[in-house]
């Protein structure tokens, strides 16, 4: 009866938590006003019901500069409305505005003592040719920000280190492409530290993480934040014409071992994987997830392909699943691969037709990564988002709950598990 009354509690509350992904945009990169609401307004339920924001305490150190407060600010740049920036107010070059000069703009940043301090700006691209800008701290050099694919949605992206020993600082944002939009920096002692969400009033808000890669570069500018496990990775020219202009992608070849790599070097709760897929001959290709250091072994999902048709094949510490998909995936042809992870779940489509949903995994949490294990597999328009997920089995998963005034609630228990 325990067992029945924690699983029943789970799938109830998974199935609430999973109502709210419909909040997340459901596209590699999001619509334009898809997420352009402004964060400082309290998030409201269907029924009208106002939820509180949840917020997280910034390393001790930390220091946040609102783009609104710069002392001054040169021509492209503007400050533009913008309800979906922090305080209203984007710092803007607009698509179109003369080349002769670049905008800067210059801020003083106070800091409580002198330390390394790891910079991040947040930003909104629209695409690939507007998403960079550059920035200065103290006396260095130009670093410059950005150059991911995440795009139509406010993000934090790293910069660099900067060892600052003085109480007051110099910070520039400089214009390297017009159309990138920026409303907030932020300078941290804490190297472990990743903002997700917009900062206000010393705490960050919730925030959805995300991972975009188009590969849309020359194999001479690497393999960006991608960390090689294991095989040969490489950034390679396509002569396919239905990829035209971006007519770059990630090929992964399994000679002697799996070729394996990762996206950065985040540990994902949940997510969203979202990739293209261009077999060209037989081979074995997908994706891994759910990987940390130590003894436990990853979720591998991955498609067998031959002349012949497809198999689907999952493997990880608590499943084994493979199953027939016909010809569903083809050799020589791109396809779209989404593999939809979190708590108990995972779920697999091709080109937005699902294949596969199980729900009796067990939560997961690590690295997400692309994987061949025969042959070459070709990938482009890698995109991973997180997917935030609460549940209460009475055991390891809880849920802060907050008990009306007039009610009273209770945790029946059977032995040291709570119902």
């Amino acid at each position: 009866m325990r067992v029945v009354a924690s699983i029943t509690a789970s799938i109830i509350l998974l199935a609430a938590a999973f109502a709210f992904l419909f909040e997340l945009p459901d596209k590699t990169t999001a619509e334009p006003d898809a997420e352009r609401r402004n964060p400082a307004e309290p998030i409201r339920t269907a029924a009208g019901v106002e939820l509180e924001r949840t917020t997280t305490e910034l390393p001790e150190g930390s220091v946040v500069v609102h783009v609104k407060d710069a002392e001054s600010i040169s021509s492209p740049f503007e400050l533009v409305a913008d309800a979906s920036a922090v305080d209203g107010t984007a710092l803007l070059a607009p698509v179109g505005s003369p080349d002769e000069e670049r905008g800067r703009a210059r801020l003083s940043v106070e800091l409580p003592r002198p330390a390394t301090y790891h910079a991040w700006v947040r930003g909104f691209w629209p695409d690939e040719c507007s998403n960079t800008v550059c920035l200065t701290v103290g006396s260095s050099p130009e670093r410059v920000a950005g150059g991911d694919s995440v795009y139509n949605v406010w993000h934090w992206v790293p910069v660099a280190t900067f060892e600052l020993t003085e109480a007051t600082v110099p910070l520039e944002v400089i214009q390297r492409e017009t159309g990138a939009a920026v409303d907030q920096i932020l300078l941290t002692p804490d190297e472990q530290f990743q903002p997700v969400g917009p900062i206000l009033d010393g705490r960050m808000l919730a925030g959805v993480r995300r991972f975009a890669d188009g590969f849309d570069r020359s194999p001479g500018h690497g393999l960006g934040d991608w960390d090689v496990d294991s095989g040969e990775w490489e950034i390679r020219f396509s002569y396919d014409p239905n990829r035209i202009d971006n007519q770059y992608s990630l090929a992964g070849n399994a000679k002697d071992e799996p070729a394996v790599i990762y996206a950065g070097e985040r540990l994902w709760e949940g997510c969203r994987f979202d990739f293209s897929l261009f077999p060209p001959s037989p081979g074995r290709y997908g994706a891994t997830l759910d990987h940390e250091d130590g003894d436990q072994a990853p979720l591998i999902v991955e498609f067998d392909v031959s002349e012949d048709g497809t198999t689907l094949v999952i493997e990880g510490p608590e499943t084994s699943h493979s199953q027939s998909l016909g010809r569903r995936i083809r050799i020589g042809q791109w396809h779209r691969i989404t593999i939809e992870r979190w708590a108990w779940v995972l779920a697999v489509s091709v080109d937005g037709e699902r294949v596969v949903r199980l729900a009796d995994l067990g939560p997961g949490n690590g690295r997400v990564g692309l994987r061949v294990s025969q042959g070459e597999g070709i990938f482009d328009d890698a995109a991973v988002t997180e997917i935030p997920w609460i549940a209460d089995d009475g055991d390891t998963q809880r849920i802060p709950w907050v008990v009306a005034d007039d009610a009273s609630w209770t945790r029946p228990t059977d032995g040291d598990i709570a119902l």
